[in-house]
């Protein structure tokens, strides 16, 4: 089974064999240094949805990010990477407007995933 792209602009030192070995893990954790257009995060979650068989399973995404996506930028990321993902109605209803320096925290499927945007400028 192979793991989709994202790896490869987000963890260069981990083979897909270990990412997909790791995406059987109970609770996988992901730290993202910069949340970008957020479609890491879209792959990441697909890949982890696609492999993780058991209910108890989690994903725990933290991501840190200077300057996050509005709620326009990040639907139209969603529809071109994703548009048919079932967990975008929830990631949009759960997106902060006007994310402020700080945490935000979003949880989707079922309260399996958890997204941590980290709002923090460089300087």
């Amino acid at each position: 089974m192979q793991v989709s792209g994202w790896n490869r602009d987000c963890c260069d030192f981990a083979s897909a064999k270990m990412l997909n070995d790791a995406w059987q893990a109970e609770c996988v954790s992901v730290l993202a240094l910069q949340f970008g257009d957020g479609v890491g995060f879209f792959d990441a979650l697909t890949d982890w949805q696609r492999i993780a068989k058991s209910p108890n399973q989690r994903l725990e995404y933290l991501a840190i990010c200077e300057t996050p996506l509005d709620l326009a930028a990040l639907q139209t990321a969603c529809m071109q990477h994703h548009p048919d993902a079932e967990w975008l109605p929830e990631l949009l209803n759960q997106w902060p407007e006007n994310p402020q320096p700080g945490f935000h925290l979003i949880t989707l499927v079922d309260q399996r995933v958890q997204l941590t945007l980290i709002v923090y400028p460089i300087l």
